[in-house]
C-alpha cells in the first residue's frame, strides 16, 4: 500500500510593482498534507529590478495569503544595488500540523522609503515529504 504525497505550484505574478511596504508576489494553490504533521518543502524564486535608489528588501514566506499570516522565514533584510536585476531563490521547510487546504505566499518587503522594485518573474512550489 502506498501513499501519494501532495504537491502544488504556481508562477502567477500577483503584484508587478512593490512600493515601500510588503506585497504578495506569488501564492501557492492550496495543499492538503497526506499525513498528519507532514513536513512540507516550499521552493521559491523571484526575479526583480531595483529602483533608482538601492532598495532594502526581505523575502518573506508566509503560511497564508495576507501580511498577517504566520511568518516562516526570519525576515532578514538585504540591501541591494539600485537599477539592477536580481534573481533570488530559497527553500523553506514547514510542518503545519493537522490541517487541510494550506497556502503559502512569497512576499517581497521593501523597507526603505526611497525605492520600489518591479517584479518580473516568480514561482513557488510546495511538496510533501
Amino acid at each position: 500500500m502506498g501513499v501519494r504525497f501532495p504537491g502544488s505550484g504556481s508562477n502567477v505574478l500577483l503584484n508587478t510593482v512593490v512600493a515601500p511596504g510588503e506585497a504578495l508576489a506569488v501564492l501557492s494553490p492550496t495543499i492538503s498534507p497526506a499525513l498528519d504533521n507532514q513536513q512540507l518543502v516550499i521552493l521559491w524564486s523571484i526575479t526583480w529590478l531595483g529602483g533608482a535608489t538601492g532598495p532594502v528588501v526581505s523575502y518573506n514566506i508566509r503560511r497564508g495569503s495576507t501580511t498577517a499570516a504566520t511568518l516562516l522565514t526570519s525576515g532578514q533584510t538585504v540591501t541591494e544595488a539600485n537599477s539592477t536585476r536580481y534573481f533570488r531563490s530559497g527553500v523553506v521547510i514547514d510542518v503545519p500540523g493537522i490541517v487541510a487546504n494550506v497556502q503559502y505566499g512569497l512576499f517581497l518587503n521593501v523597507t526603505n522609503a526611497a525605492s520600489g522594485v518591479t517584479i518580473n518573474d516568480v514561482a513557488i512550489m510546495v511538496m510533501g515529504l
